[in-house]
């Protein structure tokens, strides 16, 4: 009977080990400052102005899967070496472009748009 019992404490601190190592490994993918990021607006109208004019709203208002966030913005997955650097910046241009224009737009002093 004893030996039974320390046959299932091994087992269950084994069991504990390897839900920490797996813990861990979750917490440093999750925390990866390379492969997320934060944008922080003055207000509400700021956020959903900006993901308004990015095409996001649709996605979400605040914790946007990435993936998915590629899409309306033309970006489909990671170009080819040849097409790389130009590409991304025509994209990433585009992108700014439609902000821009939708923040010239908008009067933030009183929340309302001028148009």
């Amino acid at each position: 009977m004893a030996a039974d019992s320390e046959a299932e404490l091994d087992a269950l601190a084994k069991g504990f080990r390897e839900r920490t190592k797996r813990e861990g490994k979750r917490f440093r993918l999750a925390t990866d400052s390379e492969c997320w990021f934060a944008v922080c607006l003055k207000s509400r109208e700021h956020k959903d102005a900006l993901l308004t004019a990015a095409r996001l709203l649709a996605i979400g208002d605040k914790y946007l899967d990435g993936t998915p966030s590629l899409v309306p913005l033309s970006i489909l997955g990671p170009p080819t070496p040849t097409e790389r650097s130009r590409t991304m910046r025509n994209r990433f241009a585009r992108a700014v472009a439609g902000v821009r224009r939708v923040f010239s737009r908008h009067d933030f002093s009183s929340g309302r748009g001028r148009s």
